[in-house]
């Protein structure tokens, strides 16, 4: 499977950079459980790319890992590995959860993500998610001090899937 994205910045402040991107990406089975899946973008921060592999491990559960080098951020270069899963509870319910591992020239930071994906047909998408993460930033005050930070994110997504109309 060939794929194509495009990100468009819609609105931000007088000190973040614009950032649109184009993505093109392939998706390949490998055998009956594993897929690999490479990813390239470009865009006015500069290029990257991604690598993962996703296996499914059974009729229920499916888990995956990627790796990533971007430009998505102020911070300049980053690097970031997840590793994840996804149980389906039944068939309109999947619980996910997924580790995060990010790092950059200046900062790094880890995340542990929870969350559940309701859909009621195969039109909608509803996604609430629950994100704990710990940021350590070189930047911090005093002589070679660090600054950590810990920060909690709840989340809600909403998709539409159509004929004609995709969200």
């Amino acid at each position: 499977t060939v794929y194509v994205g495009q990100q468009a910045t819609i609105s931000r402040d007088e000190g973040t950079p614009l950032n649109n991107k184009s993505t093109l990406g392939v998706v390949t089975q490998i055998n009956d459980k594993l897929a690999a899946n490479l990813e390239g973008f470009t865009g006015n921060l500069g290029g990257g790319g991604s690598v993962g592999l996703d296996s499914n491990i059974n009729n229920k559960t499916h888990l995956y890992s990627r790796f990533t080098a971007d430009v998505d951020r102020t911070s300049g270069r980053t690097h970031a590995a997840t590793f994840g899963g996804d149980y389906q509870i039944n068939d309109k319910t999947n619980f996910y959860s997924e580790r995060q591992f990010l790092g950059s020239a200046r900062d790094s930071s880890t995340a542990d993500v929870y969350g559940v994906k309701y859909s009621p047909d195969k039109q909608r998408i509803y996604d609430f998610k629950y994100t704990l993460s710990n940021y350590q930033s070189g930047s911090g005050v005093g002589l070679n001090q660090d600054s950590f930070s810990r920060r909690e994110g709840m989340s809600f997504g909403y998709g539409f899937n159509g004929t004609d109309k995709r969200i």
